[in-house]
């Protein structure tokens, strides 16, 4: 959390498989009226060891009650899945690797930028709306445009080479 506390954002914390669609489940527009609402958008915390990496957000119930929502992405290209699949595989570093993602403002896409984000790799998450940009702003660089138009491509273009400076966009 801020400040680096940890304790508090441990305290009611649920694991989910994806903090995205666990916060759209609970908070999306379709589930208005519920009394859910959104506490903090999605940021990544490093957690001491065992746990490591993790995705984060916090959400309140109707009675204002906090709840952590924690996700700990797994890289299907790490070492020890590698070496049990037989090893057909290579280890991908994410940490020199710029993932570029568009569609973000909901579902997959959304999903997408927090779990690659938290597996370590630089994301630029292209979104057509603000309230879809402020969302990721916690875990990616964000750009709001209209992939539709030589305007909002030019603005892609130009915030992904800015997060690639001596890096390797992947993909």
């Amino acid at each position: 959390r801020e400040g680096g506390e940890l304790g508090s954002a441990l305290d009611m914390a649920i694991t989910v498989a994806d903090v995205a669609l666990a916060v759209d489940e609970l908070v999306g527009t379709e589930h208005k009226g519920n009394g859910w609402s959104l506490k903090s958008i999605p940021s990544i915390l490093d957690l001491p060891p065992p746990l490591g990496r993790a995705v984060h957000a916090s959400i309140a119930d109707p009675d204002g009650i906090e709840v952590s929502l924690m996700s700990f992405p797994s890289n299907i290209f790490d070492e020890k899945t590698v070496k049990a699949a037989g090893g057909g595989a290579s280890v991908i570093p994410s940490a020199d690797k710029v993932v570029l993602c568009t569609g973000c403002d909901s579902g997959f896409g959304r999903s997408a930028v927090c779990q690659l984000a938290g597996l370590g790799f630089t994301v630029v998450a292209a979104c057509y709306t603000a309230a879809g940009a402020k969302f990721l702003s916690g875990v990616a660089s964000t750009v709001i445009a209209d992939l539709t138009t030589e305007r909002g491509l030019k603005e892609v273009v130009a915030v992904t080479s800015k997060a690639c400076f001596e890096r390797d966009l992947w993909g």
